[in-house]
């Protein structure tokens, strides 16, 4: 099956090159007419287009081009709290472990009917993208039989799914189904929307599992750590807000590999004890900032009129801020609940202001 705007781009710039744009874009394809605009807008019909990405390997540049022009701004605040094993149990899903090897992929083709395989299985997918399968735990009882007329989001179709992120910095999704092809637009179940199978999940993997953040406000409540990645995490837009507590044994923000700011906006209020700044290889700068005791309320950063707020009615003793409006070699004024606090100077990736205390004193003012 083949929508419209595959159609028109078939059309117009040759079936090779809307292949390609049915491999790379299935979000947009979610929207109608939107793709087609894009690229009518920006090439001139010509099918030598596919010749030109291909054979010079631009799609993962053309994929970010095309992307740029596509507003993924979306408000959708998240619990930590699960993980993401946990969170699909409770949508109804056994989520397996992140496969490394093709004998790991090769685990799950026997819930595919013949002719309904996915490319996955034709192998070397692991070079490009990582990926993890999802099962229903009632999926024996889930017939193909049963649906002749196949749709993408029906009870057969969602009973398998494979969930996979572009190795690109972007970690681009596609939520693929159990029927491939037979149905319109398959590498885009759940609209490549993890939230739609459970709300919280995309968070929950972005955290877990090292991936990046690309666009978007979240807003984290945590009872333990803040944001706890067991890896790598890359952030690239959107703003991140962090509400974690006090107790000596969490943090903000905790991670394993590297915690990498390449854009957007964290502002994570928790405990001094444990806290770790961002990655010094960020492409902005940062600043950790270590209270002489424990507060509530609003923080401040000012240099000459606000730029930038936090407001907590739970405990905090430390505030790591990463953010574009940092400069280098500025002063910034700190205000805690409009009193002035300290001052600081941007020297370098991270700047500290302040020491590590124990998190049972109350700020006095």
């Amino acid at each position: 099956m083949i929508n419209s705007d595959l159609k028109y781009i078939k059309k117009h710039y040759g079936e090779k090159f809307a292949h390609l744009c049915r491999d790379l874009f299935p979000t947009i394809l979610e929207t109608e007419g939107l793709l087609k605009d894009i690229i009518a807008k920006h090439f001139a019909p010509s099918r030598n287009l596919y010749y030109d990405i291909v054979e010079n390997f631009l799609q993962d540049e053309f994929k970010s081009y095309i992307y740029s022009f596509v507003d993924v701004e979306q408000d959708s605040p998240q619990s930590i709290d699960f993980s993401p094993e946990e969170l699909m149990r409770k949508a109804g899903y056994i989520l397996y472990p992140e496969c490394q090897t093709e004998e790991d992929i090769q685990k799950f083709r026997k819930y595919y009917a013949s002719g309904e395989e996915l490319c996955t299985f034709g192998g070397q997918r692991l070079k490009s993208c990582r990926v993890w399968f999802a099962v229903k735990e009632n999926v024996d009882e889930i017939k193909r039989e049963n649906f002749p007329h196949p749709t993408r989001q029906d009870e057969y179709g969602t009973s398998v799914i494979s969930i996979q992120f572009s190795r690109t910095g972007n970690n681009y999704l596609s939520i693929k189904n159990r029927y491939n092809h037979m149905v319109n637009n398959p590498d885009a179940t759940f609209s490549n929307d993890l939230d739609n199978i459970i709300p919280g999940l995309s968070q929950a993997f972005a955290q877990h599992y090292g991936l990046t953040i690309n666009g978007g406000n979240i807003n984290i409540d945590a009872s333990g750590d803040g944001i706890d990645v067991n890896g790598n995490a890359y952030i690239y837009s959107g703003n991140i807000i962090v509400y974690s507590p006090t107790s000596g044994a969490d943090s903000a923000l905790d991670y394993d590999g590297e915690f990498v700011m390449a854009g957007g906006t964290l502002i994570a209020g928790g405990s001094s004890e444990m806290t770790t700044s961002i990655s010094n290889n960020s492409k902005q700068y940062n600043v950790l900032i270590y209270f002489d005791s424990t507060i509530t309320g609003e923080v401040k950063i000012l240099n000459n009129d606000e730029m930038i707020s936090y407001n907590s009615n739970k405990k905090y003793s430390s505030l790591i801020i990463s953010s574009p409006e940092l400069v280098k070699n500025t002063t910034y004024t700190i205000e805690v609940n409009n009193d002035k606090y300290k001052t600081f100077t941007i020297s370098s990736i991270t700047t500290n202001v302040g020491n590590k205390i124990m998190s049972n004193n109350q700020f006095r003012r």
